[in-house]
This record gives structure tokens, C-alpha cells and sequence, in this order.
């Protein structure tokens, strides 16, 4: 598998709509590389197939500080960040979920 560019974004407070509800606005917080990953049968058996039907497994290499409030953007979708583990110094794994196109 290849290793393609992924932007980390973080949500930030702009304003607030017509019933004082905060809106947000996409910065970058940074750039690093990534790539997705399949499920193993392991994985799959302990998080119930469901949970890995629905949710992408991604390796990114942690050249940012990254938290469950940021958002990943690859193959120009953003992605929420639902787990993160620390496998390595050399990579962590993602489990994402793919949002809608007009969520933020």
C-alpha cells in the first residue's frame, strides 16, 4: 500500500447561527503521511463486525500531536478520529469514521 499525504484539522469556533448555536470552521493543523489498513480476523472477532463494517482502520506516522477533537481529511473526506493507539514511535493506528459532506 502506498503512503499518501493526510491533513489533521482542527475545529475552530467562528461565530454562532441564528438560534446561538456555535458554528465551526476546518483549519490545518498539520500534515503528515498515511494509509488505510484492512481489519484482521482478530480485530474483527474482537470488535464485532459492525463496528468494522462501518469504521476505516488507518496507520499515519505521528509527526503531529493528534487528539479525538481533531479530524483527519484524505482523499478530500473528512474523516472523525473515533480511537487512537499508540502502537509505535514509527506509527499510530486510527479507527475513523467517514462524515457526511456537509457536517461541518
Amino acid at each position: 500500500m502506498k503512503w499518501e499525504e493526510i491533513e489533521v484539522l482542527e475545529k475552530v469556533k467562528n461565530g454562532e447561527d441564528k438560534l446561538l448555536n456555535p458554528t465551526y470552521e476546518l483549519n490545518i493543523k498539520g500534515k503528515t503521511k498515511g494509509r488505510l489498513s484492512n481489519w484482521t480476523l482478530e480485530e474483527t472477532n474482537t470488535y464485532g463486525y459492525d463496528y468494522t463494517k462501518k469504521t476505516l482502520k488507518a496507520l499515519i506516522i505521528p509527526s503531529i500531536n493528534i487528539n479525538l477533537d481533531n479530524l483527519i481529511r484524505f482523499e478530500n473526506k473528512e474523516h472523525e478520529i473515533l480511537y487512537i493507539i499508540n502502537s509505535s514511535p514509527r506509527f499510530n493506528i486510527l479507527h475513523l469514521k467517514r462524515l457526511k459532506d456537509d457536517t461541518y
